[in-house]
């Protein structure tokens, strides 16, 4: 698990590198929501969704109402 978390961190390190630089304003919890479910999905499904380099809210959010309505499927 510290393997995991350790792995997604150093992702959103080199996300967040070029963005300092450049000086441009991010929605950090934005940032750290992504984290969160990347992590959480390496750990608990041993699959990484690519959340830490999404661009969009939009689409993590679809990705995690399509998780939700399976969940109530089942």
């Amino acid at each position: 698990m510290e393997k995991s978390f350790t792995h997604h961190g150093e992702l959103l390190v080199k996300l967040l590198e070029p963005i300092a630089q450049s000086g441009t304003t991010i929605d950090f919890q934005d940032a750290m929501q992504n984290l969160t479910f990347e992590t959480i999905c390496d750990i608990a499904f041993g699959v990484e969704p690519g959340a830490v380099s999404l661009r969009s809210c939009q689409i993590l959010c679809e990705v995690l109402m399509c998780i939700t309505a399976q969940v109530w499927i089942d």
